[in-house]
């Protein structure tokens, strides 16, 4: 996520904390967010290049904090109501976290995962894809490729690799605008609401374990996106056991979800799902 243009990024970021800048409708623990974001992107800058190995080491801390915003922000998902340089950070940052994505889902795909169906890792490469081309369809139609047309261009070349990398047909968003947004009545019972397991399925840990020893319980992250699919999942908690970490990471990919809701429509959103092997 580094190839996130430095200059780019601290122009925007300056913007966007700028009380002048904010909106009042923009919620406040957004603004916190990108507050503590532009600190941590100023001091990972300037550690950086610090003359000492020492202070450099510093840097990691910094980008770590940066990114733990940054994605509280993206997975919180209710950025509409803010300006519109906050808007553009939010799907750049987002573009740049799918690239990541896209790489490592792919090579996961390409992996043998026991007891997970090819379809079910093609489904969740091809979901990962449609969330960047979104993205990047969305920056398009807010001008970024006249604010910042380097980036902008890395984006398109990547997303249209992706497209050949798996077979699929690439159609540039010039072509295909984004309808408009009709308005909505936002009014039900259960207005915000977290991504949830429906169905959660148990794995078939190994047993004996085959590397030893290691931690009985494992924790993948999921990201379900609005239509209940996931687009991305990785061992976030694991159990120092690599085919432990698999099999955990296969019962969530075959596991059902629910979407977030906020205020009132289906929304991305992350959550925890804990496995634990009772392997003797």
């Amino acid at each position: 996520m580094k190839k996130f243009g430095p200059a780019v990024l601290a122009i925007l970021l300056a913007g966007i904390v700028s009380p002048l800048a904010a909106r009042a409708d923009c919620s406040k623990a957004t603004l916190q967010n990108l507050g503590v974001a532009l600190t941590s992107y100023t001091q990972w800058q300037n550690y950086s290049v610090a003359s000492t190995p020492a202070e450099r080491g510093l840097a990691a801390p910094e980008w770590e904090s940066f990114e733990h915003e940054m994605d509280a922000i993206v997975d919180d998902g209710d950025i509409t109501r803010c300006t519109r340089s906050t808007q553009l950070l939010y799907y750049s940052f987002s573009a740049s976290r799918d690239a990541v994505r896209m790489t490592r889902l792919y090579a996961l795909r390409q992996a043998t995962m026991p007891g997970v169906a090819d379809a079910i890792l093609g489904n969740l490469v091809g979901a990962a894809l449609d969330v960047y081309y979104d993205d990047v369809r969305t920056l398009y139609t807010m001008g970024y490729a006249r604010k910042s047309p380097a980036q902008y261009a890395h984006f398109k070349r990547d997303v249209s690799g992706w497209f050949t990398t798996t077979g699929a047909s690439f159609v540039p968003w010039e072509k295909t605008p984004p309808a408009a947004v009709k308005a909505v009545r936002r009014s039900c019972d259960q207005r915000d609401e977290p991504a949830k397991v429906v169905n959660q399925v148990q794995p078939i840990f190994p047993d004996p374990k085959e590397l030893g020893l290691g931690k009985d319980t494992i924790g993948v992250t999921v990201t379900v996106g609005p239509s209940g699919s996931l687009t991305d999942a990785r061992v976030s908690d694991t159990s120092f056991n690599e085919a432990v970490d698999r099999a955990a990471l296969g019962g969530a990919l075959l596991s059902t979800y629910a979407p977030a809701m906020r205020n009132c429509l289906p929304a991305i959103g992350t959550l925890l799902v804990n496995f634990q092997d009772q392997a003797e």
